[in-house]
């Protein structure tokens, strides 16, 4: 939970009687996503409902090139060509995605939890891989990909 190394005392909960304040919406990111983030807010002068969307920045220098990179199982890279897709191959992916996302267990337990007990982020850590297991699944399967 990143923004709990940029926040303290945060509310992105107020209920409608304003009687209840609690942080409960959180930014999830690995480690590695974690050292690139450069600023995170609560935006209390947006409300759209009774949550208080968290904004956050990530500083990263663009390299010419490929950026996210898939090693097979000998040592040539594959590489995603977002480029090359059409709007059909885009609205599969999306649709193919979502299929996997729905195999999802969401643990609704772990990410209400205000304590921050230490089962819950072992549980929220399973939860962001699932996820990214997911996409890079539907990636690999959908998506036209070069060496």
């Amino acid at each position: 939970m990143s923004d709990m190394s940029w926040l303290s005392s945060a509310v992105t909960y107020v209920s409608d009687d304003c009687t209840k304040l609690t942080w409960i919406d959180h930014v999830l990111s690995s480690v590695d996503m974690d050292t690139l983030i450069a600023d995170i807010c609560i935006l209390d002068d947006v409300i759209v409902s009774d949550h208080r969307p968290i904004s956050f920045c990530l500083q990263y220098s663009v390299l010419h090139g490929p950026v996210c990179t898939v090693k097979s199982s000998n040592t040539t890279s594959i590489v995603a060509e977002w480029s090359s897709c059409d709007t059909n191959t885009l609205n599969y992916y999306a649709a193919y995605l979502d299929n996997l996302l729905h195999n999802v267990n969401i643990p609704y337990d772990a990410l209400f939890d205000t304590s921050c007990d230490a089962s819950h982020r072992v549980t929220i850590e399973k939860f962001y891989h699932d996820i990214i297991s997911c996409i890079s699944k539907a990636v690999a399967d959908v998506i036209p990909c070069r060496k």
